[in-house]
């Protein structure tokens, strides 16, 4: 039981540092190309 919980723990953290990191890089690329796009 506690071995399972503890697998589960570990992936749904996984999953979310996932998906924020995608977030991240979506958020950088759209504001470098913010950035590029005033300097052109």
């Amino acid at each position: 039981m506690y071995k399972n919980a503890k697998t589960l723990y570990y992936r749904t953290v996984l999953e979310v540092i996932r998906i924020v990191e995608k977030l991240i890089l979506h958020l950088f690329l759209f504001y470098g190309n913010g950035q590029l796009k005033q300097f052109c």
